[in-house]
């Protein structure tokens, strides 16, 4: 055998895959004796070749003796317009295990049916884990050859009323369904074009206020006693303007009372060491004026 650059999940997976499919050769030889149905028996035959030379074709490309390429698997030409009509099932027929000498057409084609569904998964798993090119694809279209070949199978024994048909009412149907909508693209949705709406305002909750003259700024902790006396109110967000202006009122009222009383207020007070400052400030430059003439 040629040694190839295989992985240790490669090599495994490729040993359960033809070990399994060695296993359904043989086990659809085994039903063959108890066909009964020359419909069944032309597929049964038609399929038997089919996985043989898939089998055959695994093997030479594992052994670097093939080309590394699966053929599609092609459905019997008289069988795929029968798949079309769905039979009742059959009156008085019971599934249930049987010997061997009771195996009939259903149970033929019921077990047909679960090994290509058991191979159609198994030969995807092992794809999944190839990474040899060639291996992966040739497992990918030996899963989808099993899937066909499942389709077939479940074909005929809906012609027949093998396989029961259960359907749920057109109302639980769309119930079930009708939430399902396509994605739509930017365009139709909006989402790339521009729009002149104005913007809808923020949460209650939202981390940043309005802005103010283009700043935006923190909201103000409401655990926190906030008297911003010294900042001008315009550049101040709306819940201290209230604030600010409040306290200016405040003050011009105590001002007010301050001058009825005789008190100095803090501008007179103000006005009086400003006139102090300068009345001392001509005194020194009389001073200087004095000694520059000696």
């Amino acid at each position: 055998m040629q040694s190839h650059p295989y992985g240790a999940h490669e090599v495994i997976e490729l040993h359960e895959v033809l070990n399994s499919a060695v296993d359904v050769i043989n086990t659809a030889h085994l039903y063959v004796p108890y066909i009964r149905d020359p419909q069944l028996a032309q597929m049964v035959h038609h399929q038997l070749q089919f996985m043989q030379g898939e089998y055959n074709g695994l093997v030479f490309t594992i052994q670097g003796l093939g080309a590394g390429e699966l053929l599609p698997y092609r459905p019997m030409r008289n069988h795929s317009a029968a798949m079309a009509t769905v039979a009742q099932p059959q009156h008085g027929h019971w599934t249930e295990p049987h010997y061997a000498a009771q195996m009939d057409d259903r149970d033929v084609a019921s077990a047909l049916l679960g090994m290509h569904k058991n191979g159609a998964k198994l030969k995807m798993a092992a794809a999944l884990e190839a990474g040899h090119p060639q291996i992966r694809d040739l497992l990918l279209q030996g899963s989808v050859n099993c899937a066909k070949q499942a389709y077939e199978v479940w074909g005929y024994m809906q012609q027949r009323g093998y396989y029961t048909w259960a359907a749920m009412p057109d109302e639980t149907n769309s119930e079930l369904l009708r939430g399902y909508q396509p994605i739509r693209s930017q365009t139709e949705s909006g989402l790339g074009q521009e729009t002149t709406s104005p913007m809808p305002a923020p949460p209650a909750a939202s981390l940043m206020k309005e802005p103010v003259n283009g700043a935006r700024v923190a909201p103000p902790d409401p655990n926190q006693n906030l008297t911003p006396v010294n900042a001008a109110p315009v550049f101040s967000p709306p819940p201290y303007r209230q604030d600010a202006n409040s306290i200016m009122e405040d003050t011009s009222l105590a001002t007010d009372a301050l001058q009825t009383q005789g008190i100095d207020t803090p501008d007179t007070l103000s006005q009086q060491q400003s006139d102090g400052r300068q009345t001392r400030s001509r005194k020194k430059n009389m001073n200087s004026d004095s000694l520059l003439g000696q």
